[in-house]
């Protein structure tokens, strides 16, 4: 199948993605040693898959580094999205490896990657419904055979067409039609079985209606079937001893210029019932040669490499944005940057790779920084606002009635209560009062009840509720 989700490689990206969007999910962990074995087999997977009930993180993260296999979710979760897809195929090994199907995904990523605020959890949320469509498109100087249904088939065309089944049961099985039940009956309407039965009913009428549209549906797929090939058509079939192909047949093989072929039979159940019918001449057609020296000339893509430019190729540094009117980079902009990036305190390490990867500091930066977020978050009357369980709004705006906006730094909402933060880097100010008293009241014009106005200062971690 030419299904992209077909791939063990993709499987195995996607299965590891669920994982570190759910790292504590026994789920995710088991699907993801399953997929590993099926990209590269593992000695002892029979062993530890037997086990999954008990997994716990600690033991998945042993299994792995078992395997030769290093993640460090923080690092791959800071990433872009591209990024993180590469980095995975790397960590696998796969970043070389030829599979048409994982080239196309990585097209479909990069172009979920270009769209604004995309991340991981909608990559995940599209995939649901795009693993069953997305597939990669065959070009057509490739040697190659499409595989379809005749109503998928309308309006292509090949040289070659083969019918793989030419006679095909007219009315499926189950087929079955809605009626109007006679007056004298409890309900209006019914579904009944469309056979024979009917026949000899008070549903003759739309049992023979129903009759016709199924000839001429047969008779459409048929005609489209037929008007595919630009060169030769191959139907695959049994002499049609029944129904409605056993009407069509004598009239195709009485065509002018048929000619019955060398003819071979088949017992089936004691009967001879396959014969060869040949019509016309085995030869190419003019036109289809022109259009096959028309085509394009396509570059064929032997091999699909993700390189890791970050060890190769040094991002310069952007720091315009963070400089002061002196030329001196404002720490107080980046703090308050590293602080958006935090939610709950287990946010910190990604909030520092975060910094790292985005150029706003220098790996010899990372240790100062994450001391700096510990001791301010660590304090108890800052403890608090970084628990697990609240709705946060770091940096949201306020759109004032004048068309104004207020962006405080963060907003805690606790059951009834609320509290807004500012961080402050420097000394106190009356301006800072003031500040922060405009995003109480603005918050309580909004409904917010309990409303609490905390200003936060980083150096020596002091904190003070205006």
């Amino acid at each position: 199948s030419l299904l992209v989700n077909n791939s063990n490689a993709v499987k195995l990206i996607v299965s590891t993605l669920c994982h570190l969007n759910q790292p504590g999910e026994k789920f995710y962990m088991s699907e993801l040693l399953i997929r590993i074995n099926e990209v590269s087999t593992k000695a002892d997977f029979h062993h530890q898959i037997a086990e999954v009930k008990t997994i716990t993180p600690d033991k998945f993260k042993s299994i792995l580094l078992g395997w030769g296999i290093v993640m460090d979710r923080n690092e791959i979760l800071s990433l872009s999205l591209y990024e993180m897809v590469s980095t995975l195929l790397e960590v696998y090994g796969l970043h070389q490896l030829k599979d048409n199907r994982l080239a196309a995904w990585m097209d479909y990523i990069y172009k979920l990657s270009l769209k604004s605020g995309f991340g991981l959890f909608d990559l995940l949320d599209d995939w649901k419904v795009q693993e069953s469509k997305l597939s990669i498109q065959t070009p057509e100087d490739v040697d190659a055979v499409n595989v379809m249904t005749i109503h998928k088939s309308k309006g292509l065309d090949w040289p070659i067409v083969i019918l793989a089944e030419g006679n095909w049961s007219r009315v499926h099985k189950k087929h079955a039609i809605w009626v109007d039940v006679p007056d004298k009956e409890p309900i209006p309407v019914a579904i009944l079985p469309h056979n024979k039965d009917l026949e000899n009913s008070v549903f003759e009428e739309e049992y023979h209606l129903e009759e016709k549209k199924v000839i001429l549906d047969n008779l459409n797929a048929l005609y489209v079937a037929f008007t595919r090939p630009a060169d030769r058509l191959y139907v695959m079939s049994h002499k049609p001893t029944t129904a409605f192909f056993k009407e069509l047949f004598p009239i195709i093989s009485n065509l002018e210029g048929a000619q019955i072929g060398d003819t071979s039979y088949v017992e089936i159940k004691g009967k001879s019932v396959l014969e060869t019918l040949s019509y016309g001449r085995k030869e190419r057609n003019s036109k289809a040669d022109k259009k096959q020296d028309n085509l394009p000339n396509l570059i064929k893509i032997k091999n699909h490499k993700n390189s890791a430019y970050r060890k190769k190729l040094k991002v310069k540094k952007n720091y315009i944005k963070w400089l002061n009117n002196a030329g001196e980079r404002d720490f107080g902009t980046l703090v308050h940057k590293a602080f958006s990036f935090v939610d709950v305190v287990t946010d910190i390490p990604l909030a520092i790779d975060k910094l790292v990867i985005q150029g706003d500091i220098e790996e010899n930066e990372k240790v100062a920084f994450k001391k700096m977020l510990d001791d301010v978050i660590s304090h108890p009357k800052v403890a608090p606002y970084f628990k697990s369980g609240l709705t946060v709004k770091n940096e949201a705006e306020i759109v004032l009635q004048n068309g104004e906006l207020l962006r405080p730094d963060r907003v805690v909402i606790d059951g009834d209560e609320t509290a807004v933060i500012d961080y402050k880097t420097g000394m106190r100010k009356p301006e800072h009062d003031q500040q922060i008293l405009s995003y109480k009241t603005q918050l309580l014009r909004m409904g917010y009840q309990n409303v609490k106005a905390v200003l936060i200062y980083t150096g020596g971690v002091e904190v003070v509720e205006v």
